[in-house]
């Protein structure tokens, strides 16, 4: 079986070495062949779009180079929750599997079916993405409602868009975007100006 080792570090004073030789060890125990190791530095406040060893990875699996993912932990796949959960299932859906070697769990069992345990790990993620947006939420509502009270203007302007319609209207630029996409390889897909896709990614 053909697999990838994706290995990343947040700060240039971290080394990512031991990430990615205790991946090579359990790819050698499984027999797996190692057929790329995609290593980088990135803060963690980059969004997938922008990491180039994360495309290379979509751009590897697109093309079946490989059938499964080596990572040390899963926040190696996104800064955020729904971003890691976005990847997770782009993979899945590919018939690739995911090893998380922090939690010794592979998303994917060896007749290719989804691994139940794997599963709690995306209930778990499911979970926290829907945690993250309520606790969004209340802080919007929260700087609405002081703004209220310091007699400040809220709200958005008339006939202003609503951002949840805007980006409802734009299901195509959103879903490419979250798939990774630059914002112009997004405007030929969703057959939309630049300003379109600026503004969706500035929302999302």
């Amino acid at each position: 079986m053909k697999a990838v080792i994706l290995a990343r570090v947040s700060k240039s004073t971290q080394d990512f070495e031991r990430q990615v030789s205790e991946l090579r060890s359990v790819a050698a125990s499984r027999a797996y062949e190692v057929v790329e190791e995609i290593v980088s530095k990135h803060t963690g406040d980059t969004k997938n779009e922008n990491r180039p060893d994360l495309q290379r990875l979509l751009s590897l699996a697109s093309t079946g180079a490989m059938q499964t993912v080596l990572v040390s932990e899963v926040s190696r796949l996104g800064r955020k929750t729904f971003e890691i959960l976005k990847v997770l299932e782009i993979l899945t859906e590919q018939g690739i599997n995911i090893y998380v070697h922090n939690f010794k769990i592979d998303t994917l069992m060896p007749d290719g079916k989804r691994n139940p345990v794997g599963q709690l790990l995306f209930m778990f993620l499911s979970e926290r993405a829907r945690a993250e947006q309520e606790d969004r939420s209340e802080r919007i509502k929260s700087g609405i409602a002081q703004a209220r009270r310091a007699g400040k203007p809220h709200g958005r302007k008339e006939g202003k868009e609503d951002e949840k319609v805007f980006l409802k209207r734009h299901k195509k630029v959103v879903a490419s975007l979250q798939l990774g996409n630059s914002i112009r390889a997004t405007m030929k897909v969703a057959g939309v100006a630049m300003a379109t896709v600026q503004k969706v990614k500035k929302l999302l």
